[in-house]
């Protein structure tokens, strides 16, 4: 996946679908130890599934859930996405020995020692299955830490699949560069039986 410019060493190519992504009104909250506002249970979810904005959705869902209910987030373009890449820590980790040494010890002491946080699907709950939720919606369990995500604004996401071009994020005080990549088929809508990206791209609206 990637262009062949950049170093392998350096340069981590990645799907977007394989990221979790949640709306944000800031680039990057206190994230370390930060954990899901929601209670992490069933009653939760099913109290709040209509509030698909609450919950985490895979990378390329976002685009789907904006282009749907853009109406009800004013100025959502403004907005931030908080992106959780589940081996966020481990590329960190393998490049610790660039890091600072306080930073350094805080990834190998996560990596060795600390949990992953997990995403639970909130489809798979008895009471909402027959619900026949469209998209999945996911809630955090456990806490994540700031070597487990990336922030980016609205506006570069949308713009980045409209033009079909990876969404590439250098991290701060590093080398390491994350390029996400996509496909037309990730935003393909069953109803209306097109890609939305290229019938309704965002970037026109």
């Amino acid at each position: 996946m990637s262009d062949g410019n950049d170093s392998l060493e350096t340069t981590w190519p990645l799907w977007l679908r394989d990221t979790y992504v949640k709306l944000s009104d800031q680039p990057l909250f206190e994230i370390s130890g930060y954990h899901d506002i929601n209670n992490v249970s069933e009653l939760d979810a099913y109290n709040n599934y209509k509030r698909v904005f609450d919950f985490f959705v895979p990378g390329n869902i976002m685009y789907k859930l904006l282009s749907k209910y853009q109406t009800r987030i004013e100025n959502y373009k403004e907005k931030y996405l908080i992106i959780v890449i589940p081996i966020l820590r481990n590329i960190y980790y393998e490049h610790r020995n660039d890091l600072p040494a306080k930073e350094k010890q805080e990834v190998e002491r996560l990596v060795g020692y600390h949990t992953y946080p997990e995403m639970y699907n909130i489809n798979n709950y008895y009471s909402l299955r027959k619900k026949n939720l469209p998209y999945p919606l996911f809630q955090l369990e456990g806490n994540l830490s700031v070597y487990d995500i990336i922030s980016i604004p609205v506006s570069y996401y949308i713009e980045r699949i409209d033009e079909q071009e990876p969404l590439i994020i250098e991290l701060d005080g590093t080398s390491i560069v994350i390029k996400l990549f996509h496909r037309p088929y990730d935003f393909f809508d069953i109803k209306e039986d097109v890609v939305l990206s290229r019938s309704r791209p965002l970037s026109r609206s």
